[in-house]
């Protein structure tokens, strides 16, 4: 796929090989490159912040310091960009759980990772 398409700068067979067509930027909408470069990855929609919403709690085990405790199970996939929220808590996916224990720290970051703040025990 190292051929270019005539003119466009774009690889010969996108379509052939992944099922779609790539077409060179069109200004037409009105909107700059630039302009749309600043567009938030979740379009111009003012939203309010990010909620998770959760499956019932379940009683979990978080060791011996905290016992079992009713803990809130989130799905990965529900969990928008820029959501935070304290442990405990489950977070499931189809491939993984991620376990917070209480007052760890998430936020999902805008590309999506999990980013997990432990926090620290107390003496």
């Amino acid at each position: 796929m190292g051929v270019l398409e005539g003119g466009t700068g774009l690889p010969v067979g996108l379509h052939a090989n992944f099922g779609f067509d790539v077409q060179p930027f069109d200004s037409s909408p009105g909107l700059s490159r630039e302009d749309l470069l600043r567009i938030p990855p979740h379009g111009l929609a003012h939203r309010a912040p990010p909620t998770a919403t959760t499956q019932p709690q379940r009683k979990v085990y978080m060791g011996e310091r905290h016992d079992f405790l009713d803990t809130p199970v989130y799905r990965r996939a529900d969990l928008p960009p820029g959501v935070k929220f304290n442990g405990p808590a489950i977070i499931e996916e189809p491939a993984s759980t991620t376990v917070l224990l209480p007052n760890d720290h998430v936020e999902v970051a805008r590309t999506g990772e999990l980013v997990i703040e432990i926090a620290r025990e107390e003496e």
